[in-house]
């Protein structure tokens, strides 16, 4: 998939990591590369994850489809985004469904379950929470860095 992983000095106070890829390689919906979690379905809380959702681990240690309406719907949880019936992508490149947006915008946690988009949530108690990029687009996909944030933001109501 034109990834090449370099560890360049193994000494754990000076050493580089860098990753070479090339978009080219992701010429059709469902190319990915990265850090792939295998999940065994009776962790998963359907037994199966949908294609290009995205799923957090709830605190029962289910994953399930999360959305950015509340905190509690996954945008504090570790999240991975389903390449396959059982398996996540944790970080990585991924060519999934057309996402429109420009390229190298920000993608969000959506409202809508398990879905991606790139304007960010707005409503009270919504919660705000970056989680890729958008890197181009072929025909019927978008290549996508999934590279989900550590922070999130919960949106407050403000009453006057």
């Amino acid at each position: 998939m034109g990834w090449e992983t370099i560890l360049t000095n193994a000494n754990v106070d000076n050493y580089s990591h860098s990753h070479t890829y090339d978009l080219g390689d992701f010429t059709e919906l469902g190319a990915v590369s990265g850090e792939l979690l295998t999940i065994a379905t009776d962790n998963i809380e359907s037994s199966a994850f949908t294609t290009y959702s995205v799923y957090y681990l709830a605190q029962d240690g289910i994953w399930k489809q999360s959305d950015a309406t509340t905190d509690g719907s996954g945008a504090k949880y570790l999240i991975g985004l389903a390449v396959s019936g059982t398996i996540l992508l944790i970080s990585g490149y991924c060519a999934l469904g057309l996402v429109a947006g420009v390229m190298g915008s920000p993608l969000y946690l959506s409202t809508s379950s398990g879905s991606v988009t790139v304007t960010a949530p707005y409503e009270a108690a919504n919660s705000i929470r970056i989680i890729g990029y958008l890197l181009g687009e072929g025909a019927d996909y978008s290549i996508i860095r999934f590279n989900p944030d550590s922070v999130w933001l919960e949106l407050s109501v403000n009453e006057v």
